[in-house]
Order: structure tokens, then C-alpha cells, then sequence
């Protein structure tokens, strides 16, 4: 219904119905996995790419956000024979989403909201996340935002994906240096703080002497 050309669809009820199915997302107990079959993921990544009003794509995001992160939590809770399968072009969305200056902040927010809780609960998805494509992708989103809420979340993803992927740490100290983070201090909400001591730790704990002397 959402992605269906031929339905003008007013723009409230498209907003209603990403809403609806976020909050649906969000409370379950369970979703059983014949959900997939149904192209949920697809429909609304679509609609977060396609949709002509950015309050749509909005409301849609935070629900494909909900939806992913049940989806990373039930690949790991599953084991090998899972049903449940990670949408690939998640990745080409967020790339996208990274990259495109122009784009709304809000959309950006609840799009790094995502990998942050992915990050942190998967293990099997976050570990897809925890490479320098995305540590490059989060240092840009972080150092061109002016939402504080996207710097402080920006941070606290890079802490997860260097805790998760230890080789993560050479570059955001390549990018940082150890002054660049220092300076981050009086800037950041005390979770985003507690990120940066952590990559202070795992840095200072590496026996490569390159990361310790970066100034």
C-alpha cells in the first residue's frame, strides 16, 4: 500500500502508517519471521529513498530503524538456521544517507540511531557495521552536523564499532588525532564522554606505538 504508485495516498496517512507500524515494531513480543516474506524491509527502505515528502521519510525511518534492529537481535538470539535475514541494501541506504549533504537532519539522526543500536546489541550484524567504510562515513556526519544529538550519537557509534572491530581504532585516531578528541570533551553529553574514554583506553592499551604517539 505504501509503495504502491497508483494510490494517491494523502501524506498524513502515509505518515500514520509508518507510525503505526513502528510502534507495532517497537512492543511486539514476537515477530514471527514469515514477516520477511512480506518485504516490510523493502517497502520501507523504499519509501525512506523515494517518498517526495520528507515527513514521510522521516516517520518512515524510525520505523525501518526499529525493524533492523529487531532483525540484528534475532540473527544473533538464532544461531546459524535463522529465517531472519539482514536487507543488503540497508547498506547502500545509509551510505546514501551519509553522503548526501543536503539531507535532512532528522533522517540522519534516526538513520545513526540505528547503527548505534545495532552496534552495541548485534553481534553478528554489528560486526557488518565495524569497518572503515562506516568509521569514515560517522567522522563526516559527526564533524559537518549541527544537531548536538547526532555529534553525541556519532561518538558513542564509534565507540562501539572500535570495541567490536579493534582495527576501527587506526582510524578514528588517524582522523582524531588524540587533540582532536581531547577537544571533544567540553562539547559532548556524559555517554558520548564515556565513549571517547573508552577509545582512550583501547588505544592507550595497544602495544603499536604509532597510536600511542599520534598528537
Amino acid at each position: 500500500m505504501l509503495q504502491d504508485k497508483k494510490i494517491n495516498m494523502p501524506v498524513n496517512l502515509k505518515q500514520r502508517l509508518c507510525s503505526i507500524i513502528g510502534q507495532m515494531v517497537r512492543h511486539a513480543t514476537q515477530i514471527e519471521s514469515e514477516v520477511i516474506n512480506k518485504g516490510l524491509a523493502n517497502c520501507l527502505i523504499d519509501v525512506v529513498k523515494n517518498d517526495g515528502s520528507v515527513k514521510v521519510r522521516k516517520t518512515a525511518i524510525a520505523a525501518l530503524g526499529e525493524y533492523l534492529f529487531y532483525i540484528a537481535t534475532q540473527i544473533d538470539d538464532q544461531e546459524e538456521n535463522t529465517d531472519w535475514i539482514f536487507p543488503e541494501n540497508t547498506y547502500d541506504l545509509f551510505n546514501k544517507i551519509f553522503k548526501t549533504t543536503e539531507e535532512d537532519e532528522i533522517i540522519k539522526f534516526y538513520m545513526i540511531k540505528t547503527v548505534e543500536n545495532i552496534t552495541a546489541q548485534s553481534v553478528k550484524i554489528g560486526n557488518t557495521f565495524a569497518n572503515e567504510n562506516t568509521v569514515k562515513n560517522v567522522l563526516k556526519l559527526m564533524n559537518g552536523c549541527k544537531n548536538d544529538n547526532i555529534k553525541n550519537t556519532c561518538i558513542v557509534v564509534l565507540g562501539h564499532i572500535c570495541r567490536v572491530n579493534y582495527e576501527c581504532i587506526y582510524h578514528v585516531y588517524d582522523s582524531l588525532k588524540i587533540k582532536g578528541l581531547i577537544s571533544l570533551f567540553t562539547e559532548i553529553n556524559s555517554k558520548a564522554l564515556q565513549a571517547i574514554l573508552n577509545v582512550f583506553n583501547l588505544g592507550f592499551q595497544s602495544t603499536d606505538y604509532n597510536i600511542k604517539l599520534k598528537s
